[in-house]
Parts: C-alpha cells; sequence; structure tokens
C-alpha cells in the first residue's frame, strides 16, 4: 500500500484507496516498528498532494493511527475548506474529525 501511494504514476484514486487501506492496517503493527513509521512518512506526503482525493484519504489513514503527534501536521489543514468532489465534506473538515479521532484515542 505505501509504495503505490508513493507512486506518482499511479491513478489518484489507486492512490487514494491506498491511503485508505494504510488505515485499516494500523492496528497490525506497533507505532515505533519501521513499518509504522514508513506508512506515516508516507501519508504525511500524500498531505500535500495535488490529488484531493488522496490527501482526504491520507488524513482519514493518519487518523486511524492512533498517534497523537500527528495532530499538528492536521491542524495545518483545518482552514482548508476546499470541497472534496462524492463527498460531503472538505478537506479541513476530515482533518478536524481525525484529529477527533486521535485526541479520543490518546484518552482511552
Amino acid at each position: 500500500m505505501v509504495r503505490i501511494l508513493a507512486d506518482d504514476k499511479e491513478a489518484p484514486k489507486v492512490r487514494g484507496q491506498a491511503a485508505e487501506g494504510l488505515a485499516y492496517m494500523f492496528d497490525l503493527v506497533k507505532a515505533d516498528s519501521p513499518e509504522f513509521e514508513l506508512a506515516v512518512k508516507t501519508l504525511l506526503e500524500a498531505l500535500s498532494d495535488p490529488s484531493l482525493e488522496v490527501r482526504y484519504n491520507a488524513i482519514f489513514a493518519i487518523g486511524a493511527t492512533k498517534h497523537p503527534p500527528l495532530i499538528p501536521a492536521l491542524e495545518a489543514l483545518l482552514g482548508d475548506s476546499t470541497p472534496v468532489p462524492g463527498w460531503d465534506d472538505t478537506i479541513g473538515k476530515k482533518a478536524a474529525d481525525a484529529i477527533e479521532w486521535l485526541t479520543w484515542s490518546k484518552s482511552s
């Protein structure tokens, strides 16, 4: 999934799905593992992708990490009111949701 997400030759829809797929795998790896670190690094890079779908799904996946130190990266997106076609959402709203998930996981 990481390789597909990082490959800008892949279609944005495929890369977005790869980011979403990573979200479902974070329960399988520890936060201090090389796999986790590589996935997070790739997702953070995807936050500035030209494709809204890739960015949107990267935000979702970051929220799924249960890793509160990633909150500042999401806070930088809160003011982004760009609507995401196909979703009744904006980049900033999805970032707010992800921050809420990370904050909730921090208190659990």
